[in-house]
């Protein structure tokens, strides 16, 4: 497959600017907590923990973010587009915000059966999956383009 020009590549960002939405700044937050690339389940499995509803979509935010440079979408799942994009998400996150969700990302980790860290992150939650008592059944391809 031939190489994007980097004329045609999203613009990376390493700042946070004021113009994002609620969700896209709840997507980018919980991607910064992420020690690993995370997929969209664990992003909606977060959520669920935190209690909170972002007013979009998941995917439709997730999707926005790649476009505009913020997320960058790879094999091993979604990841910052720089670390000091990550640096300056979690320093614009207000302390409790970062800390809830820390604490809802290890709870999400906690209930999947042990395995690579890479399976840990991009399983595909379903009603067999550990998440919901049932079983691990493979990598996810929900949201995120392999």
């Amino acid at each position: 497959m031939p190489e994007t020009p980097l004329t045609n590549r999203p613009k990376m960002h390493t700042g946070v600017p004021s113009s994002l939405t609620t969700a896209q700044r709840w997507v980018l937050r919980g991607v910064a907590v992420a020690d690993a690339p995370c997929g969209l389940w664990f992003l909606e499995a977060v959520a669920t923990r935190t209690g909170t509803t972002p007013d979009e979509p998941a995917d439709a935010t997730v999707e926005e973010l790649i476009s505009r440079g913020f997320l960058v979408d790879t094999a091993a799942g979604l990841r910052l587009a720089s670390i000091a994009l990550r640096d300056e998400v979690l320093r614009d996150t207000p302390p409790s915000v970062r800390q809830a969700l820390r604490e809802a990302a290890a709870e999400v980790l906690a209930v999947r059966p042990a395995r690579s860290r890479h399976r840990a992150w991009n399983c595909s939650p379903c009603w067999r999956c550990s998440c919901s008592g049932g079983w691990w059944t493979g990598p996810s391809t929900r949201g995120v383009t392999r």
